[in-house]
């Protein structure tokens, strides 16, 4: 009878070992799951081994962001996009730059825009400026009450 301790057979190399365990043993139980203590020279292993880890994983995120940064501009992109066509479609209109027709009426003293279609698009008073430019334009009449 062998005397059971922590360790065993110490003194011999791996392969004695399994040799003396497996002839010794009452019974091979196979595939048994445990957990085993890492030795120094393991220990070291796996704590490289988490570091060559680390710095790929870093390395793939920053190829990540590198590949997904035009799709994430792009995505920034369509958002402004819709988000200003949700407001016109809130509004029933939307914003455009184009050229515009101005048109001054001298009766009312008003200011009257269209667009290219023929469509007024605003009616404001006259600015100062605008009102003086209209005056020039009416003719003085005659002291004598005739436009001759």
């Amino acid at each position: 009878m062998i005397e059971l301790r922590d360790r065993l057979f110490d003194a011999l190399n791996d392969k004695e070992k399994r040799d003396n365990l497996d002839s010794l043993c009452d019974k091979v139980i196979k595939n048994h799951s445990f957990e085993r203590k890492f030795t120094k020279e393991e220990r070291i292993e796996h704590q490289a081994e988490v570091s060559d880890l680390t710095v790929q994983i870093e390395d793939a995120e920053d190829q990540i962001k590198d590949l997904t940064k035009p799709l994430r501009e792009e995505i920034k992109h369509l958002k402004k996009l819709r988000k200003r066509t949700m407001g016109e479609i809130k509004l029933g209109a939307n914003l455009v730059q184009e050229d515009v027709y101005l048109f001054q009426e001298e009766k009312t003293l008003t200011a009257h825009v269209y667009d290219q279609f023929g469509n007024r698009i605003s009616v404001r008073p006259l600015t100062p400026e605008e009102k003086q430019k209209v005056m020039k334009m009416v003719p003085i009449e005659a002291k004598d009450g005739t436009n001759d």
